[in-house]
């Protein structure tokens, strides 16, 4: 896992991309000590905090649920939504992604593969080359690099430091 991820993250600093992967499902409800899931997610959060990549892999799943709000943010804040899941039961995720207009990147599994809006790809076999070329795609977007543009430059805090701050610092004339 870790492997096909850094390959994928170098791919894409190739092309002076960066991403940040956000993992927000759900924790797996039969952990116990000793279970085999325990020990699948041990494995997998280390393989994650030794992969090079590990300062942009971010979990939020195993600091406890996230609410309605809290997804609403991420929503808000994200590119895009994958889920590389090779099961799903009804979707949700697809359709909480066009909820709030953002591009969905799945498996070709049913029922994904049918929902309007999505990009359906093999991600069963590394390297994940249709991710990387999705991703670049989306980076080259003209409306995403306007939004992206919108959201940092004329967000309160950017106001903050280029409008106040700087006038605070500034000597006045006498």
């Amino acid at each position: 896992w870790s492997s096909d991820v850094c390959s994928s993250d170098l791919q894409l600093q190739r092309n002076s991309i960066t991403v940040d992967l956000l993992l927000t499902g759900a924790r797996d409800p039969h952990i116990g000590n000793g279970s085999p899931a325990a020990s699948y997610e041990q494995e997998i959060l280390a393989r994650m905090a030794s992969s090079p990549a590990a300062q942009r892999i971010h979990t939020l799943s195993t600091q406890g649920p996230l609410s309605a709000r809290d997804m609403s943010s991420l929503y808000h804040l994200c590119d895009a939504v994958i889920l590389p899941s090779e099961t799903e039961g009804f979707g949700l995720p697809a359709l909480e992604a066009a909820i709030h207009r953002k591009p969905f990147i799945c498996n070709f599994i049913s029922p994904l593969r049918d929902l309007p809006g999505t990009t359906p790809l093999d991600m069963r076999t590394p390297p994940f080359r249709s991710v990387v070329d999705v991703i670049t795609g989306l980076a080259q977007d003209s409306a995403l690099k306007a939004r992206k543009s919108v959201l940092s430059e004329h967000c309160w805090q950017s106001i903050y430091v280029r409008a106040i701050r700087s006038e605070e610092h500034t000597p006045e004339l006498q």
